[in-house]
């Protein structure tokens, strides 16, 4: 498999050298870029930043330039982030969402808009699901850092072993929660061993609303109004209530998740779990730590609405202000926009590419993702609600406590209310 791989980024990079061979040489300044990724779970991904950053870099007219990238914890990462930039330091690029970080307007004005011919490359290059994501004001920051679609992953042998046919997923809400009890297993005590299905509701708050807000979606709710200045009557609207209830039902009234089971991607992966939803990063990962766990990807299910997942974390590449080698930045985007740069930040941990090239089905690589027809099925479909708001952070932290809350057996109704009431506290005076 190493061998593979090897020859594969020999291969990539033969061609991307050869894109640019005899291009004029803009500095042999020996130059380091330092880029801050708070995708920990991955750090093949992290590093893909690094390695590809530092070969376009240097066969774009950079020949002394390295890009390190380094992981942040996903956990108190703002704070991180917060101290480092006060104190005039901190990384070159760095993963953040624009609303939060923008100069013009943002939460902490740290990212500097990009200039008119990048912004424009990007958007017409970017895959029309993850345009907005590094923008705000009608600015543009960053590009989206992958894909973030989530999908329905299936375990394959337990549905074969449960009577039920691996090629035909649920598609709805009702057919999910039959198939969930069909592939639910417990003990002679009644203690669940295997669950149909498992949420995410451990860790960040932030992370636990991004896996559930296409749940609210489905169901018609949203988490703010459109002009998201309110929660009350949106988040506790009877649409979204009705997502807190079907997450509560999954736990207590169709007995088809065991809460003991921790983080879902990890009881997928020791098969203490037949579905789960989550973005294609979890292919990869999943063929690299669980070899014996079969499985197949689907398209999310819907209920009153047929959307694909909008992805709550618009999670973007940005450039700092204290950067003193911006324009060399600037020049790094340039490089990095383009089918070459997409495979190769996003190759090396199968993750979902972001131009609109990348995922035509005649791509080399997307041919080669386990996830790619979902995927492209996925896209056909109408995207959900987004929020590019400054504050998403507090925001969705607040709706990831609620949910947890709902899950270890808070009424619905009265989650979603305490949610409302809380997330229009944290807007007031904003």
């Amino acid at each position: 498999m190493k061998s593979i791989l090897t020859f594969l980024t020999v291969a990539f990079f033969s061609v991307v050298g050869a894109a640019y061979a005899g291009a004029p040489v803009k500095s042999t300044e020996v130059i380091e870029l330092t880029y801050w990724s708070v995708f920990g779970q991955s750090p093949p991904f992290v590093q893909a930043f690094g390695d590809t950053g530092t070969k376009l870099l240097r066969a774009y007219g950079y020949p002394n330039a390295t890009v390190k990238a380094e992981i942040t914890n996903f956990e108190g990462y703002e704070q991180k982030y917060l101290s480092a930039f006060a104190s005039g330091k901190g990384p070159d690029i760095f993963v953040g969402m624009a609303p939060a970080w923008a100069m013009d307007g943002g939460l902490n004005p740290v990212a500097v808009p990009l200039p008119d011919d990048v912004a424009k490359m990007y958007d017409s290059k970017l895959a029309p699901y993850t345009a907005s994501w590094g923008t705000y004001k009608g600015k543009r920051y960053g590009f989206a850092v992958e894909g973030l679609m989530q999908m329905l992953y299936i375990n394959t042998d337990h549905f074969k072993e449960a009577g039920l046919n691996p090629d035909k997923a649920p598609r709805t809400t009702e057919e999910f929660i039959e198939i969930a009890k069909k592939l639910t297993k417990t003990d002679g005590s009644g203690k669940i061993t295997r669950s149909g299905y498992h949420p995410r509701f451990l860790g960040h708050g932030l992370g636990v609303a991004d896996k559930f807000l296409p749940i609210v979606h489905i169901f018609g709710g949203r988490m703010l109004s459109e002009d998201m200045k309110k929660a009350d009557g949106y988040i506790n609207s009877p649409e979204s209530v009705a997502a807190f209830q079907f997450y509560y039902d999954l736990v207590y009234k169709y007995k088809v998740v065991n809460l003991d089971f921790g983080m879902p991607e990890r009881a997928f992966q020791q098969g203490l779990t037949s579905m789960v939803f989550r973005e294609g990063c979890l292919a990869g990962d999943t063929i690299e730590k669980a070899p014996n766990v079969h499985f197949r990807v689907f398209p999310y299910i819907t209920a009153a609405k047929d959307y694909a997942p909008s992805n709550l974390l618009t999670w973007a590449n940005l450039i700092s202000k204290n950067s003193k080698h911006q324009q060399v930045a600037f020049d790094l985007f340039r490089a990095l926009a383009t089918v070459e740069g997409d495979i190769g930040l996003h190759k090396p941990a199968m993750y979902e590419p972001v131009l609109t090239e990348t995922f035509k089905p005649t791509n080399e690589y997307f041919k080669t993702l386990v996830y790619g027809p979902a995927l492209a099925e996925s896209l056909k479909k109408k995207i959900g609600p987004e929020y590019l708001h400054p504050k998403l952070d507090a925001i969705a932290y607040i709706v990831g406590e609620e949910l947890t809350a709902c899950l270890k057996g808070l009424a619905p109704k009265a989650a979603a209310d305490r949610a409302a009431k809380r997330i229009d506290e944290a807007l007031a005076g904003f």
